[in-house]
């Protein structure tokens, strides 16, 4: 999973110190660089980041200011303090507020920048599962049709795996892999998806099939099509209703993904839950 940082600091030999720190020590990161209050509010407005990291003395204002505007619209989104100035008293309101780390910007202190950005978005990301997994189950339980069920599964996967792509597609009386959802599909892709799973129908235990990079994957029978959508990572996670294959998971980025072990597990969850709402309907 990819992550994107604002950097909010009006300092340009400090920002790129930062930037090479964490971009040397986290994977899959993107840091966006704020120099000014016009900068912060189009970010703000954009709304694209997961985590803050702000100076608190700037030339235009204070970090207690930033933290209280990216807490007002953004509640749950981690602000991490890196500044050589700030009081103790500074610090005190700034948890108060809502800060979730302090980091002194010193020599010293640099390497530990990366260590408290990746702790803040390990919290939040378990915060951010819980509670579209609460939402998830909440709708699940009142859905009354299957395309109610699927749309609730894709919004939860849309919202914890960031996917550029996804739909759910479900299994025939044929055995054929039908579209029942979708998000950021074109017809053509659609038309070359449809009908198409990794598994023979009679497949007990069907395990996911996870691609990291189509490039290199000249064997899977939808490369072609997949790069032609733009994708260049994709992952099929079966829908399995007792011992039957009913229908699978597609989700796909445009940049090559690593799916890790707790992403896997998290989506075949997910798959199990709209199992079992399916058979319920």
């Amino acid at each position: 999973m990819s992550y994107s940082i604002l950097l909010i600091d009006d300092n340009p030999e400090d920002r790129k110190l930062a930037v090479r720190e964490l971009t040397r020590q986290i994977p899959d990161i993107d840091v966006v660089e704020v120099a000014d209050a016009a900068g912060l509010d189009r970010a703000l407005a954009a709304g694209n980041f997961d985590l803050v990291i702000t100076d608190y003395q700037l030339r235009w204002g204070n970090g207690l200011a930033v933290l209280r505007a990216v807490k007002e619209r953004y509640p749950f989104r981690p602000v991490i303090f890196f500044t050589a100035s700030g009081s103790e008293e500074t610090v005190v309101e700034a948890m108060k507020s809502g800060l979730d780390d302090y980091v002194t910007k010193s020599a010293r202190h640099f390497g530990r920048l990366p260590m408290a950005v990746r702790s803040a978005l390990e919290l939040h990301e378990s915060r951010l599962v819980l509670q579209t997994l609460y939402k998830m189950t909440a709708a699940l339980n009142q859905a009354s049709t299957v395309d109610e069920i699927c749309d609730a599964a894709l919004d939860a996967v849309q919202s914890i795996f960031k996917v550029n792509r996804s739909a759910i597609l479900l299994a025939a009386e044929n055995g054929a892999m039908r579209f029942r959802a979708q998000r950021n599909i074109s017809e053509e892709f659609r038309r070359a998806v449809d009908g198409f799973s990794p598994w023979p129908p009679e497949t007990k235990k069907p395990a996911s099939m996870m691609i990291t990079d189509l490039v290199s994957r000249s064997d899977f029978p939808l490369r072609g099509a997949a790069l032609d959508e733009g994708l260049r990572s994709v992952g099929f996670i079966p829908i399995v209703y007792g011992e039957t294959l009913s229908g699978d998971f597609l989700v796909g980025y445009n940049s090559p993904h690593y799916f890790r072990d707790k992403e896997v597990r998290l989506v075949q969850s997910l798959a199990s839950h709209v199992a079992f709402a399916v058979a319920r309907v």
